[in-house]
C-alpha cells in the first residue's frame, strides 16, 4: 500500500520525507505538493532536486477553481485573515 508524504519544500516536510524513505521505502511512497503558484522560485527548484535525488513518486495538485493564490484573492476581493480562512480551498 502506497502512504502519501504531504512536501512544501520546508525543511519539515522534507525531513519527514527523509524519514518516510527510511522506514517505508522510495517505492511505497508518493509525495504530494499543493501548489498555488504563490512559492518563491527556490522552492520550486528545491522540489525538483529533492525529487530528482529521491527518485520519489511526486504529485503536483493545483485548484481546478482559481489559478493560483493571487486569482484566488482577487475572486473574493480579499487576503485570507485568521477569522476569514478562505487560503485552502
Amino acid at each position: 500500500m502506497k502512504q502519501i508524504v504531504p512536501i512544501s519544500g520546508g525543511k519539515d516536510s522534507q525531513a519527514t520525507l527523509l524519514w518516510c524513505i527510511e522506514k517505508y521505502g522510495v517505492e511505497n511512497l508518493t509525495a504530494v505538493f499543493c501548489d498555488t503558484k504563490w512559492e518563491h522560485q527556490i522552492t520550486y527548484s528545491h522540489l525538483k532536486y529533492l525529487v530528482k535525488n529521491t527518485g520519489i513518486e511526486y504529485l503536483v495538485l493545483t485548484s481546478k477553481k482559481y489559478d493560483g493564490f493571487v486569482d484566488l484573492c482577487k475572486k473574493k476581493k480579499r487576503f485570507p485573515s485568521s477569522t476569514v480562512g478562505f487560503c485552502t480551498e
